[in-house]
């Protein structure tokens, strides 16, 4: 059974939806796949209740304060294998960084070793669930213009979250200095 808490963020509210093995959604209000997997019977709970909730809030509470999260909550990525193997190379991207899809389709050639489509890409990123955890906001497109910044809950969110985070991880550096 699934169950969720609601988080308020900088950015606005997010539900956070865990099951018997981890995180299996994270979504936006304005997301266009909003509880696509979501299921029926999901019970809103403390986090206090579900170590998975409590450990995405911990992390979560982290990210928003800028502070380098400590490890992520255990994953329960619903997709293809396909797009399980996008996701992977979406967890590599550093925080206030950004990959095109064509660089992830590079990526993935050169592990596959055959040829591989942006636009494939773009439709695996499209469908992740766990947005922040795996961080699909961090692929933009290649050219300017509206499809850059492609992202399920919105482009001016995506925009948003990459301002914040190229603001914090660059103070981040310069304090470490």
């Amino acid at each position: 059974m699934q169950e969720l808490m609601y988080y308020t963020s900088p950015f606005g509210p997010l539900t956070v939806v865990a099951d018997d093995q981890g995180i299996v959604g994270t979504w936006w209000d304005t997301d266009r796949y909003y509880g696509d997997i979501l299921e029926a019977n999901a019970r809103q709970v403390s986090p206090q209740s579900n170590a998975f909730l409590r450990h995405a809030q911990v992390w979560l509470t982290e990210y928003f304060a800028g502070e380098v999260p400590g490890e992520l909550p255990p994953l329960h990525l619903v997709g293809t294998p396909f797009q399980r193997e996008v996701w992977q190379v979406l967890l590599t991207i550093p925080y206030g960084q950004t990959m095109t899809y064509g660089m992830i389709a590079h990526v993935l050639e050169q592990r596959r070793k055959k040829p591989m489509s942006a636009q494939a890409v773009g439709t695996a990123v499209g469908r992740n669930h766990v947005s922040l955890f795996v961080p699909c906001h961090r692929v933009i497109g290649q050219k300017t213009g509206a499809k850059r910044f492609l992202y399920a809950a919105g482009p001016d969110k995506k925009r948003a979250l990459l301002e914040w985070e190229a603001t914090v991880w660059a103070k981040a550096e310069d304090e470490a200095e």
